[in-house]
């Protein structure tokens, strides 16, 4: 009988396994390196020769997670399969006492156990390929979370420029709406930056600010009152007339801030406290002729 055979001819069937898998080493994963292969044949045989005994396809299809969970390739497998088919074949064909009745039964089960590994193997690559992919969308948006933080960071910066005009003398422009988070983060910058420069005036140009928006005015005033604070002298610029009516109504106290028309003006009065004034550059004078005589030596 040909699975009285197979139980005779285990050892051969190790080998025969065994070549298959060294031949196809190259394509099974990571986590089965060569010196198991040994033994991972003998697991083989044993599950093969249960399966002809038996023919319980969903221990093959929990075998086929097994093997999968080794790391073995399906291409490894199905190598494995043609290699075991083979030998069958010839076997059940090979001897005069083997009933032919017998050698297709052997046969069918033989198909079916490596169909249902082929299955088992399938699944467990789908479902690794499934938590493969769904780590690499994790890892896209944690890369992405961390880009849109380091553009927002970027996109804040730009938004609250704080620029030096003298190693004294800060310029603050500000522009566009001023909500609850900018009216925080414009205060906190102007106090690290007039800090960090021991800057002695700071300039806040509210030009471009919306004028009805009551969080750009709590946000000029609150920037003003932090560096007054911190010793500097405040200075506000470009002040619209409906802004000026909206402080007028909300009775906000510019008394002890210094209130001018546009930043030229304030940038003029901020070096005249420093000794300093915006003038032309005097017109490069031409070098001086040199008067070149002819000396005549006489013989």
């Amino acid at each position: 009988m040909v699975l009285k055979w197979a139980e005779t001819s285990r050892a051969s069937l190790e080998q025969a396994t065994l070549a298959v898998l060294r031949e196809h080493v190259t394509e099974n994963g990571s986590a089965l390196p060569p010196f198991r292969l040994p033994g991972l044949a003998r697991q083989i045989v044993e599950a093969l020769l249960g399966g002809l005994r038996a023919g319980d396809p969903a221990a093959a299809l929990a075998f086929g997670g097994q093997l999968g969970k080794q790391g073995l390739g399906l291409r490894s497998w199905l190598a494995v399969g043609r290699a075991l088919t083979d030998r069958f074949t010839a076997s059940a064909v090979g001897g005069p006492t083997r009933g032919a009745d017998d050698a297709a039964a052997v046969l069918s089960r033989l198909q079916a156990f490596l169909s249902h590994v082929v299955d088992g193997l399938a699944r467990h690559d789908l479902a690794a390929l499934s938590h493969e992919r769904d780590e690499i969308h994790k890892a896209l948006e944690r890369a992405l979370k961390t880009r849109e933080d380091e553009l927002r960071e970027v996109i804040e910066e730009l938004s609250t420029p704080v620029m030096p005009v003298h190693e004294a003398i800060l310029v603050l422009p500000l522009i566009g709406r001023v909500n609850d988070e900018r009216a925080r983060r414009i205060t906190e910058r102007v106090l690290e930056e007039t800090t960090r420069r021991k800057a002695r005036i700071v300039i806040i140009d509210v030009t471009g600010l919306s004028t009805s928006d009551p969080a750009a005015i709590a946000a000029l005033t609150g920037a003003a009152r932090a560096v007054q604070l911190l010793g500097a002298r405040a200075v506000l610029v470009g002040i619209p007339p409906v802004m000026a009516h909206h402080l007028t109504e909300l009775d906000v106290d510019l008394s002890r801030i210094l209130v001018l028309a546009n930043l030229r003006s304030g940038i003029e009065w901020a070096l005249g406290q420093l000794g300093l004034a915006i003038a032309p550059r005097r017109a490069a004078q031409p070098p001086p002729r040199s008067d070149k005589r002819s000396t005549h030596h006489g013989d």
